[in-house]
């Protein structure tokens, strides 16, 4: 633990120094952020840790209280992502959708949502039949490519918008850094889901988002053997909203899932990258197919 303190101290003074010799490439930072040798037996890799309670003393200020307020495993997951995006916090949820609705919890009845037209099928059903319906939020679905369409979309009870760029499925592509200009000005809250392009080809928080969301199911996990979501941020005062509501709503994943999410990190610059690669080389096959109409790319 000393000298995880102690290397992280020498980078933290690098970075300031902007001295790029010890500054953290994203491989680097996938495999040893949030990382720690366990003090108790040497092992490279932090345990899970599955315990629900923990051991607390009258004259001490606990760290672990109990499992759905944190988790030692959880919090090696969290300090690797929030690393990634290049954010300050990160909670782990217990699906994509879990983040999605634990954001939109923060919110009042009456307050106005902006959405992307084109969202993952999930978060389409949970804004159109959940959200408006049955938590009494007033949801608009717009276009978002058209920042003429947001500006007059946006009304005195707009609170917050709801972006993924690259869309699913379509993958429209949105100026994420012009839409959070404009919502800014009126003061509203810039939620990027970043699940499609993952942290590894974009980083939402440097263009002006409040708020980043992944499904990490996807990307993150990467095996197709756990579900689960995340959400980053560096805003002190929406993380403290989002981390009470996450502790009282109870959308917080098993140590086993964050276990395997961690493990899905150190090999998402692999896989993303080869993933690209792979991608390119279909839309040119499909491009030029004499029965393919048109290739999304």
């Amino acid at each position: 633990y000393q000298r995880r303190v102690h290397g992280d101290r020498i980078l933290m003074e690098a970075q300031a120094k902007h001295d790029t010799k010890f500054v953290r490439g994203v491989g680097t930072k996938a495999v040893h952020s949030g990382q720690y040798v366990d003090p108790t037996t040497g092992s490279i890799l932090p345990p899970i840790y599955v315990s629900s309670t923990y051991e607390v003393y009258a004259d001490e200020a606990p760290k672990y209280i109990y499992g759905r307020l944190g988790n030692p495993t959880r919090t090696v997951f969290e300090e690797g992502l929030a690393a990634l995006e290049k954010g300050k916090y990160c909670i782990a949820t217990s699906s994509g959708l879990s983040a999605c609705s634990l954001i939109l919890h923060t919110l009042k009845p009456g307050d106005h949502v902006i959405s992307s037209d084109d969202v993952y099928g999930g978060t389409n059903v949970y804004l159109k039949d959940i959200a408006g319906p049955k938590e009494s939020l007033n949801v608009s679905m717009i276009d978002l490519r058209d920042l003429k369409l947001l500006a007059e979309t946006i009304k005195d009870t707009t609170k917050l918008i709801f972006i993924e760029s690259p869309t699913n499925p379509t993958l429209k592509v949105l100026d994420i850094a012009a839409i959070a200009k404009i919502c800014h000005e009126k003061k509203i809250i810039v939620v990027v889901d970043n699940t499609f392009l993952s942290p590894i080809l974009q980083n939402p928080l440097d263009l002006g988002a409040d708020i980043v969301m992944h499904s990490c199911t996807k990307y993150i996990g990467g095996h197709s053997d756990l579900i689960m979501g995340a959400i980053i941020t560096s805003n002190d005062d929406i993380y403290g909203t989002l981390k009470k509501a996450s502790v009282y709503l109870g959308c917080c994943p098993g140590p086993f899932d964050c276990f395997l999410a961690t493990r899905g990190l150190k090999t998402m610059p692999l896989r993303v990258k080869k993933s690209a690669k792979t991608a390119l080389k279909l839309a040119e096959i499909l491009t030029k197919h004499q029965k393919i109409e048109k290739c999304i790319y």
